[in-house]
């Protein structure tokens, strides 16, 4: 008798947080284990820290890094990570007074590599079903257009979006606690910045010249007469 072999196929876990897997995969050691003692010229995605993720203070001769819980969606954070991790993980903690704190940056919340990342799954959740690029586009019309495309490309590429014939949407193996989370994102940081507000209507591109750094355009320049 012959026995047929069948292989099977682990489905890829998606890159929620962080730049890369490995970004994640420190994420969730801190939240399984709670805050870990490395020494002082260990290496920390810079960010993380930006993101307002993790925290890092000195302890006698080491480095303690810790998931930090001042985070302003420090449950929403948790509960991703409990998903992705399949447990409880450590009793949420803050670090110490006097411990260097970050605001969540405005365009990499998440830690993302891309500066729209962000942007780009926000607006797809937002949508509730596939969104069109065109549709896409004109929500994110401050940046170059080619780094909303390199931002969707890098998701599909880590699990977070798929894209088909009727536009992108959110993949299939994305839990909804980070659905929930990049929405309490957006609406918290949309007090700082008008753009990431789900009501804020987009007539076009403002006129005005891009920054190099964050892709974004400045104000029109006021010539001397």
């Amino acid at each position: 008798m012959t026995i047929e072999r069948t292989a099977v196929v682990k489905a890829k876990t998606p890159t929620l947080l962080g730049a890369d897997s490995d970004s994640q995969r420190l994420l969730l050691r801190l939240f399984v284990e709670g805050p870990i003692r490395k020494p002082p010229g260990y290496h920390i995605p810079q960010k993380l820290l930006n993101a307002g993720l993790v925290a890092r203070y000195h302890n006698a001769r080491f480095v303690v890094v810790m998931l930090d819980g001042r985070h302003p969606a420090n449950g929403a954070v948790r509960n991703v990570l409990a998903d992705l991790a399949g447990s409880a993980g450590h009793q949420s903690a803050v670090p110490p007074a006097g411990t260097a704190a970050h605001a969540v940056s405005l365009f990499r919340p998440l830690g993302h590599r891309e500066v729209a990342a962000f942007r780009v799954v926000l607006w797809v959740i937002r949508a509730g079903d596939a969104i069109e690029e065109a549709t896409l586009l004109r929500r994110i019309p401050d940046v170059y257009p080619q780094m909303p495309r390199g931002a969707r490309d890098r998701l599909v590429e880590d699990g977070v979006l798929t894209c088909g014939p009727s536009g992108l949407r959110i993949a299939d193996g994305v839990t909804d606690s980070y659905q929930r989370l990049v929405l309490e994102l957006g609406d918290l940081l949309a007090h700082r910045d008008p753009r990431l507000s789900a009501t804020l209507a987009y007539p076009g591109p403002p006129a005005g010249r891009f920054h190099q750094e964050s892709g974004q355009r400045s104000p029109p320049l006021r010539h001397r007469r």
